[in-house]
C-alpha cells in the first residue's frame, strides 16, 4: 500500500488499518493526544539511524516491528510492545526491528534496559500462542510460563508491566505468523532471526536497592526530615492514583503509635497456609469420629466454601480404603457370616506394618551392614460371643437367629527381629483399633461351637509360611509368626481344657474343697495341667470376677455361711444384698448385681470393677468389707492389667500373702476359680508368657462387639444380607488397620485416664538397671505418668464411663527427668520421676 505523506485517518479504526498497511520507505511516528486529534510525522527510512529502525542485519526485507516509546523519549523494550488504546501518553513508532542479536543487545545497552534470561525460549512461546484462540489465553500463557521461570514473586506493579509485555510480544508475533499463511514450517524458517533467543525482561524490572535509592534521591532533598507527613502523604497519594488503595490506608496508619506495635506484632507471626489432610490422614479422622459418607462430603463442602481445602476428595479416600483390606477375592461371606484366610490377613497385617516401620528397619539395615532380617510377629487370638444383637428385617434363604454373634479375632502385638531389637511394639494392644477380624458368625455360643472354632483356626496356624516383604532395593524383612490362643473369657477356657464345672480351675482341675487349704499348695494337688498356662489371665474377667467375689462375701456377712439354706438366712442375704446395692448406687453412682435389659447378664462390667476398686476405702466402707483385703486386690488386679513386664517370683510372693490374709478373714467362704487361677497360677503363667498379661487381654475382642453392633446400623447397606455381612466385615477391617490406627494414637491417648501405679506394683516390675551414679531418693518417689503412657485405665471397653481425668500432674519435678538406656530400637524407655507423693509410676516413651 503507497500512501502519500499529507494523509490523515480519521480515526483510531482508520488509523490501526492503516498502521498494517504503512509504506516501508517512511517511518510513521504518531502522538495520540487525544480520541479525535491524531499527530502524524513522516520521516523517510533512510534518514533514520539504524538502531532504530533500520534493516536487519543480513537481512534482505526488513519487517515493520514496534517500539514503544513514552512522553520522555525512553524506549521500555524494544521488540515487545504495541500500540495500546489505554495509554495515549505513549509515542508509538513503526520500524523494521527485526535485528540481530548483537544488535538487539546494543539496543538494550543503549536504552538501559538489560534483560534478565530466563528458560523460557522465543520460539517454545511462539509456537505455544499462535495456537489460542484468543488474545487473552496468549497473554495468561506468557505470563504464567515467565512467572513460573522467575526466581521471586512478582508484585501488582510488576505484574501490570509484565502484562503489557506479554500483550506486545503476544500481538506482534501473532501478526508475523499470519503474514506467513499460518504455516508453522514456513513461519519458523523465516522468522529464524526474531525467534532466536529467550524471552527477556528488562533491566529495571527487578530494580536494586541501589536503583531504588537513586530514584528517590531528589525527593529525601525535598521533604523535611522533621515532617514525615509529607512523605507518607505522597506515596499514599501515588499508591492510590495506581489502584491501591488498601497499601495506601497502612501507609495512613502507620504513623499511629497505637497502630505500629499490631503491625509489628502481624509481620512477626509465622504465616498459617492450611495443609491438607492426605487420604490416610482423612480416613484414619473418619474412622475416629465414626463418620458416614454424605457427613464427610458435607464436612468438604463447608471447608471449601470457606476457603480451606484441607480435604480430599472422598474418591481418594475409597482408593486408600482398598489398600487398608486384604484382596476382596479372598473374602467369603455369606449371610450369616464373613470370613478370610489367617495367612492373607497376617500377611496383609505384617505389610502394613513394615511400611509404617520403613524408616526404622532402613536404619536397621544401615547400622548392622544386612540386606536381610529375619523377625516374629507375636500376635494373641481367640474368639468370644455376645447376645444383644439388633434383628433386622431382612430376607434370608436360610433361617438363622442374629440377636447373637460369634467373632473371632487377631491382635498384632509386637514385631522383634532375630537378635532381639523391636522394631514394632504395639502400644494399645487392648484397644478396638487394633483388633481385626477373622471370622464372624450370627450364631449362639456353645461348647460344641467353641470347639469347632479353635481347631478351624488352629489347622491353618499349623500350616503357616514365612512371609518375605520389601523394603528397599535389595533390602528385605522375612517375618515368621507366633500366634497367642489369649484373647478369651473363662467359659472359653473351661470348654477348650475340657472341664465340665465352672467352679473348678480350668489349669489344675482342683475343685473348690481344697481351694482354702494352704497344705495343698506343696502337695503337688495344684499343679498345672501340660499346655494350660499359655491361654494368659484374662485381666477383664479378672476385675468383674474378683468384685463379684467381694459383693457375695458382703451380703452373706450376717450370717457368715457360703450357701444360705432355709427362709430365714435367705431372707437375710437378700435385704443385705438390697442395702449394699442401694448404698453403692446412692453413695458411688455404681449399679451391682441388677439384670440386663437383653435377658442375659448384669450390670458387673469392668468399668463397675475397676471404679470399685479405685475408690477402695469408700467401697470397703459401704460394703462392711475389710479395707486391707479390698487394696490388696485391687494392686494384683493393676498389675495384671499393667503393660509393663512383671517379676513373676515377686507376684507369686505377694499373691501367697494375699492368700494368707484372705484365709484370716474370710475362711468360711471357698475361694471361686477365678481367685484360685489368679493367686496360685498367676506366677506361673507370667513365667510361660514372652509378653505382659496385660498386653494378651480380651478388653479389645470384648469391646469390638459393641462395634459390630453399630456399624450394622450406621455403616453397612440393607440391601440384602450378604451386602450387609460384608460392610461390617469390611469396616472392622477398616478401623483395625495398624497403619490407619496409629496416625492419631496420641490424640486418642489424651482422653484415656493416666492413674500412677501403686507402690506395690512397682515393685514387682522387671525394671532395666538403674546407673548406680544416679540417686532417686526413698520410696516416697512418683512418676508423672505421660499422655503417651500405657496405662492400666483402658477407657475403649465399654460407653457407659465418658469421664476422662489425669491423675498426679505435679509438673514441679518435671527436669529431674533420667532417662534409662534403652537395650533396642523400639523398646519402650523407662523413666523416673520423683515426686512428693507415695505412689511411683511409669512412663513409657511411644516407639517410632
Amino acid at each position: 500500500m503507497q500512501c502519500s505523506p499529507d494523509f490523515e485517518p480519521r480515526n483510531r479504526n482508520m488509523k490501526r488499518s492503516f498502521l498494517r498497511g504503512h509504506d516501508e520507505n517512511y517511518l510513521i511516528t504518531i502522538d495520540y493526544g487525544s480520541d479525535t486529534d491524531i499527530d502524524m510525522d513522516w520521516t523517510p527510512i533512510s534518514e533514520t539511524p539504524n538502531t532504530v529502525g533500520g534493516p536487519s542485519v543480513g537481512s534482505q526485507e526488513a519487517e515493520p516491528g514496534v517500539t514503544i516509546k513514552d512522553n520522555a523519549g525512553g524506549s521500555t523494550n524494544d521488540d515487545s510492545e504495541q500500540p495500546s488504546s489505554d495509554r495515549p501518553d505513549l509515542m508509538v513508532s513503526l520500524a523494521s526491528s527485526d535485528k540481530s542479536p548483537e544488535t538487539r543487545t546494543h539496543d538494550m545497552e543503549d536504552d538501559d534496559t538489560e534483560g534478565v534470561p530466563t528458560i523460557i525460549e522465543k520460539k517454545f512461546l511462539a509456537e505455544k500462542i499462535v495456537n489460542l484462540k484468543t488474545p487473552s489465553e496468549r497473554v495468561n500463557f506468557i505470563k504464567t510460563t515467565v512467572s513460573e521461570s522467575l526466581p521471586a514473586s512478582l508484585n501488582d506493579l510488576q505484574q501490570d508491566h509484565l502484562d503489557r509485555l506479554a500483550r506486545a510480544w503476544a500481538f506482534k508475533t501473532v501478526a508475523k505468523y499470519q503474514k506467513c499463511a499460518r504455516r508453522m514450517s514456513f513461519f519458523l524458517d523465516k522468522e529464524k532471526q526474531y525467534l532466536d533467543g529467550y524471552f527477556v525482561l528488562p533491566k529495571n524490572f527487578f530494580p536494586s536497592e541501589r536503583t531504588k535509592r537513586r530514584r528517590v534521591e531528589e525527593l529525601e532533598k525535598s521533604l523535611s526530615p522533621e515532617d514525615p507527613g509529607d512523605l507518607v502523604h505522597a506515596v499514599s497519594r501515588t499508591l492510590n492514583k495506581h489502584g491501591h488503595p488498601e497499601a495506601a490506608r497502612i501507609i495512613k496508619k502507620s504513623l499511629s503509635p497505637s497502630k505500629q506495635q499490631v503491625i509489628l506484632d502481624s509481620l512477626s507471626k509465622p504465616s498459617t497456609t492450611p495443609t491438607p489432610y492426605t487420604a490416610e490422614e482423612a480416613l484414619s479422622l473418619i474412622l475416629d469420629l465414626g463418620l458416614t459418607q454424605t457427613q464427610y462430603q458435607r464436612l468438604r463442602e463447608g471447608a471449601n466454601q470457606h476457603g480451606c481445602p484441607l480435604y480430599p476428595s472422598y474418591h481418594e479416600v475409597q482408593k486408600c480404603k482398598i489398600s487398608s483390606r486384604p484382596p476382596a477375592d479372598e473374602l467369603c461371606v455369606t449371610e450369616s457370616s464373613a470370613s478370610i484366610p489367617l495367612n492373607s490377613l497376617l500377611q496383609h497385617t505384617a505389610s502394613r506394618i513394615v511400611n509404617m516401620q520403613n524408616s526404622v528397619l532402613l536404619q536397621i539395615f544401615a547400622s548392622q551392614h544386612i540386606c536381610e532380617i529375619k523377625a516374629t510377629l507375636i500376635c494373641s487370638w481367640g474368639f468370644d460371643g455376645s447376645s444383644g444383637q439388633s434383628r433386622y428385617k431382612q430376607k434370608s434363604s436360610t433361617s438363622f437367629d442374629d440377636s447373637s454373634i460369634f467373632a473371632t479375632t487377631l491382635t498384632p502385638i509386637r514385631l522383634t527381629a532375630a537378635n532381639g531389637t523391636v522394631i514394632w511394639n504395639n502400644s494399645s494392644p487392648q484397644s478396638i483399633r487394633f483388633c481385626r477380624p477373622l471370622h464372624l458368625q450370627y450364631i449362639k455360643e456353645s461348647q460344641e461351637k467353641i470347639l469347632n472354632e479353635q481347631k478351624y483356626v488352629e489347622d491353618q496356624i499349623a500350616v503357616l509360611d514365612p512371609i518375605e516383604v520389601f523394603v528397599d532395593l535389595g533390602k528385605t524383612i522375612t517375618i515368621n509368626f507366633d500366634l497367642r490362643f489369649t484373647v478369651i473369657d473363662g467359659k472359653v477356657l473351661s470348654a477348650i481344657c475340657g472341664v465340665k464345672s465352672s467352679m473348678c480351675c480350668p489349669i489344675c482341675e482342683a475343685k473348690p474343697s481344697t481351694f482354702n487349704s494352704i497344705e495343698n499348695i506343696g502337695k503337688g494337688l495344684f499343679t498345672p495341667k501340660p499346655g494350660r498356662l499359655n491361654h494368659g489371665i484374662s485381666p477383664l474377667h479378672a476385675w468383674i470376677r474378683l468384685l463379684e467375689l467381694c459383693l457375695h462375701i458382703a451380703y452373706r456377712l450376717d450370717i457368715q455361711k457360703w450357701q444360705a439354706r432355709g427362709p430365714v438366712l435367705q431372707a437375710s442375704v437378700k435385704k443385705r444384698k438390697e442395702e449394699i446395692q442401694q448404698l453403692l448406687l446412692k453413695e458411688m453412682g455404681l449399679r451391682v448385681d441388677f439384670p440386663n435389659n437383653t435377658g442375659s447378664g448384669t450390670s458387673n462390667d469392668g468399668n463397675t470393677a475397676r471404679r470399685a476398686f479405685r475408690n477402695y476405702e469408700e467401697f470397703a466402707k459401704l460394703t462392711g468389707l475389710d479395707v486391707e483385703f479390698v487394696r490388696r486386690l485391687w494392686v494384683i488386679l493393676v498389675a495384671l492389667t499393667c503393660q509393663l513386664p512383671l517379676n513373676a517370683d515377686k507376684f507369686g510372693e505377694y499373691c501367697f500373702n494375699v492368700v494368707q490374709y484372705y484365709l484370716t478373714l474370710y475362711q468360711w467362704f471357698p475361694m471361686p476359680a477365678s481367685m484360685h487361677k489368679i493367686l496360685i497360677h498367676g506366677k506361673d503363667i507370667i513365667n510361660s508368657s514372652i509378653i505382659p498379661l496385660g498386653c494378651l487381654g480380651e478388653e479389645g475382642g470384648e469391646s469390638r462387639n459393641k462395634m459390630y453392633k453399630s456399624d450394622r446400623l450406621r455403616h453397612s447397606r440393607k440391601i440384602s444380607r450378604t451386602a450387609t455381612m460384608t460392610d461390617i466385615f469390611n469396616r472392622a477391617m477398616d478401623t483395625s488397620d495398624p497403619l490407619l490406627s496409629s496416625l492419631h494414637l496420641d490424640k486418642r491417648a489424651r482422653y484415656r485416664k493416666q492413674l500412677a501405679l501403686p507402690q506395690e506394683v512397682l515393685h514387682m516390675l522387671e525394671c532395666p538397671s538403674v546407673p548406680t551414679t544416679q540417686e532417686f531418693g526413698d520410696d516416697d518417689q512418683q512418676v508423672e505418668p505421660d499422655e503417651n503412657s500405657l496405662d492400666y485405665e483402658n477407657e475403649i471397653e465399654l460407653e457407659n464411663e465418658v469421664t476422662y481425668y489425669r491423675s498426679n500432674s505435679n509438673k514441679s519435678n518435671k527436669a529431674s527427668r533420667v532417662p534409662l538406656p534403652c537395650p533396642a530400637t523400639g523398646i519402650p524407655k523407662v523413666q523416673y520421676i520423683p515426686l512428693e507423693n507415695q505412689l511411683v509410676s511409669l512412663n513409657l516413651d511411644r516407639p517410632p
